[in-house]
This record gives structure tokens, sequence and C-alpha cells, in this order.
């Protein structure tokens, strides 16, 4: 027992050493482009992205952010070659550059992020397609979110994609240069082919009612079972945390006792244009794998969703009640104020 126990620390230290080595490289290699607005309420969590051509969505992605409440935003920029950079400096929001490899070094840009705002902080790390929304977001304002979670004693909030798609559902070649409203021009979603499987624990305490979801969209359309949809995005860091070692997993946390929301823009206009070019760049082993089966998939032909398997998106509680994310009944008992609707 006493030599399990030794091994045991031997090994989360080793593990640690190497999270911070990594972490360590991405700061010697990173430089400042541009430091944007900081906003006066540091309770707040600060909106992280990693992003390498990103102007389909990041107009979108911002407005919805800041109509959250949301005021301070970091990019870190892994090599755009579009407009991103010069939208993101107009945008005032702070710009780092990394140049290092993406398949190596994925997870510590991400790490190197969080870690920059600091300890104690809420961070809120997604994707440049992913919007996030919490349960109640149309009365509960986003100070109030995140003080339920303080008082509650959490320390991160769990959240599952929600693949969306417009009434057409068709791939081309060519690349929608429009960047438009994402809701508008994207605005249903499926719950065929998801699927339920157990939260694994690592190190990770939670209500036991946590879940992770996978297939989706992936599965109904494509014959993926095993695309996890489930992801850890908001955490608020301390010294034992060792955060986004995977897309789907941080350690040594304390879960909130509810899930929220991404909804998650990769199935757009330009999704197969995006995908052929990825497998031909070769830029990150699993996604040539999972975009090449998609190819392969298709062959090039259009794809259908059935309308009577789609909901046309109205708002954050419509989740609820469908029973895709949840919220506790501590977290619907706490007393709260109307609030401007999210957006």
């Amino acid at each position: 027992m006493i030599r399990k126990r030794i091994l045991g620390r031997y090994q989360r230290y080793k593990e640690k050493l190497a999270y911070h080595q990594k972490i360590a490289v991405v700061k010697r290699n990173t430089s400042l482009l541009h430091e944007g607005f900081t906003g006066r309420h540091h309770e707040l969590p600060v909106v992280l992205c990693l992003v390498k051509d990103g102007m389909e969505h990041i107009p979108s992605f911002i407005n919805h952010y800041r109509g959250l409440g949301f005021e301070d935003f970091i990019f870190m920029d892994n090599g755009s070659s579009d407009d991103t950079l010069d939208y993101l400096v107009k945008s005032n929001c702070t710009v780092y550059q990394c140049s290092l490899g993406y398949e190596e070094y994925i997870y510590a840009m991400k790490q190197f992020l969080v870690h920059l705002c600091g300890q104690g902080r809420w961070t809120l790390y997604v994707d440049v397609d992913e919007l996030w929304l919490y349960p109640g977001c149309n009365s509960i304002n986003l100070f109030r979110f995140v003080n339920y979670l303080d008082n509650a004693g959490y320390n991160a909030c769990q959240a599952h994609m929600l693949d969306m798609f417009p009434k057409n559902f068709q791939f081309s070649d060519a690349v929608d240069s429009k960047s438009g409203v994402l809701g508008e021009s994207y605005p249903f979603f499926t719950l065929h082919g998801l699927k339920k499987s157990p939260f694994d624990r690592f190190f990770i305490q939670d209500d036991g009612k946590r879940f992770q979801y996978h297939g989706g969209v992936n599965q109904y359309l494509f014959g993926l079972e095993d695309i996890y949809l489930s992801k850890i995005p908001l955490v608020k860091l301390d010294k034992t945390m060792l955060v986004h070692i995977t897309s789907h997993i941080s350690k040594h946390i304390v879960l909130a006792d509810l899930s929220c929301a991404l909804l998650h823009y990769k199935f757009t206009n330009a999704f197969f244009a995006k995908a052929k070019k990825i497998v031909e760049e070769k830029r990150d082993r699993w996604a040539v794998d999972y975009y090449g089966k998609i190819l392969k998939k298709m062959e090039g032909n259009a794809v259908a969703i059935d309308e009577q398997d789609s909901f046309q998106f109205n708002n954050v509680q419509q989740l609820v009640h469908l029973g895709f994310i949840d919220a506790s009944d501590a977290y619907h008992a706490s007393n709260y104020t109307k609030q401007k609707p999210c957006p």
C-alpha cells in the first residue's frame, strides 16, 4: 500500500513536470502582437482561444461573447494567413503569436493561455467555432453565474458540444467567403446519434451525475461513434490543477452540478473545402484521420438531414427541456433577478 502511494505520487510529479515544461517551451516561443482592452470586472471569466484562419467564425464569436457579458479576450494565433489578425487587433482583443507545431503543442498552447491569466481567475477556453451558453442565461447574468459556482465551491464546469447546420445541409468545393451571423445561417440541430458514456474520473470530483456524449452528427451522418462531444471549457485555475490535458479533460478539479452547451459551427458551407485542405496539409494526424473518413464516406455527394429528425434552435432553455444539458435543484433554487437576455 505504501509503495503504491509513493509510486502514485511519483507518477503525478512526473506528469506535472512534463506539463509545466511544455508550457515553458510555448512561453519561450510566444510573442505579444497586440495588448487589447482589459475590462474592469476581473471576477468575470476571460475568453481564451487558439486560432488559425478563423475569419469565417470570428465576427459572430466576438459578438456572441460580448453579448453574454464577457469583456476580456485573449487569442493565440498559430499562423493565420487570412484577415484574422487584423480583425482581432481592430476589435481590441489581446493577441499572442506562436508558430510551434500545432499537433505537438496544441494543449500546451491552451495551458499557456490559462496560466497567463493566473491562479484564482475564471477562464473560458473555447474554439473559434464554439458559442458557449449556460442554463438560464436569459435570466442570470454572467457575474451571478460564476458567483454561484464560487459560492458552491466549484472550480470547473462541463459543456456539451451540439453541432449546428443549415436548412439545406450540403457540402461543395466552394468556400463561403461571407462571415454572416452563424446563428442565423445554421439554426438547426439534431439529437440523433448521441450516445452517453460514464465520465471517467481523472481525479475529478463531481455530483455523480456527470457523463460524456459522443457520436451525434458524426454518428448520424458519417458512422463515426467515438467522437467525444463533452469538454470542460470553464475553469478557475489553482496550483493543483492540470488543465486541458486533452480536448475533453482537466485533472484535479471540482466539477459543477450543471452542464452548459457549446453550439458548434463546424458543419458550415465551407466544411468540405476545409476538410480537403486539412487532409492535404497533414497538420494534425487525428484531424487527417477524422476528416479523411468523412470525405471517404461522402465521396463528394451531398448530405441531408431529415427535417423530422431536427430542431430549430430557440434558446438555451430549449436544450434543458430536451435533456441535452442540465442544472441541479440547488442552481434552480438560487435567488436570481431577471437580467438582459443572452443572444
